[in-house]
């Protein structure tokens, strides 16, 4: 929304800082006092109420506001799963440990490179096939006309010049 609307007729244009007091700021001096809440009937009568300034800069303030609750609830999801990790290391059995660090961590990092080296394997042998079929893809016999062809010119050019060609 900010790059969409941030160019030189965009509406966050007039602000120097992008954010939710500048907005709020913003939206007070264009929106008259009386108006605090927007009837549906309003905006239908006035496309400006849904599309224009004020419009955008009340959406950035609720998708503000929003994103600010995500965040809390992430916080809180992320804290409360620490807390649940701490709570079941002491339950772990020697098995769980080796399973977790072998299988869950060492397998897949071990996993990722062999794919990788497959992959760069796989890319090097189809370049150098691409590399043999150029060099090969004319035939001997093509190439030994060529050489006869090129050898009887230089050898009539060497007459010409006087030398004797065996």
């Amino acid at each position: 929304m900010v790059e969409e609307h941030n160019g030189e007729d965009g509406y966050f244009a007039a602000l120097d800082k992008i954010n939710k007091n500048t907005v709020a700021a913003r939206l007070k001096t264009i929106t008259p006092t009386k108006v605090k809440k927007i009837a549906p009937s309003d905006i239908a009568a006035d496309p400006e109420l849904e599309y224009g300034e004020p419009a955008i800069l009340r959406q950035y303030l609720e998708l503000t506001e929003s994103l600010a609750q995500v965040n809390t609830e992430i916080k809180t999801a992320s804290s409360m799963l620490n807390h649940l990790v701490m709570e079941t290391y002491p339950t772990l059995t020697t098995d769980d440990i080796k399973s977790l660090v072998i299988e869950d961590k060492w397998f897949k990092s071990i996993l990722q490179k062999v794919d990788g080296e497959i992959q760069r394997l796989s890319q090097t042998l189809t370049q150098r096939i691409k590399e043999l079929g150029e060099r090969y893809d004319t035939p001997v016999t093509t190439i030994m006309n060529d050489v006869s062809q090129w050898e009887s010119k230089v050898n009539e050019h060497l007459k010409v010049m006087g030398y004797e060609v065996f």
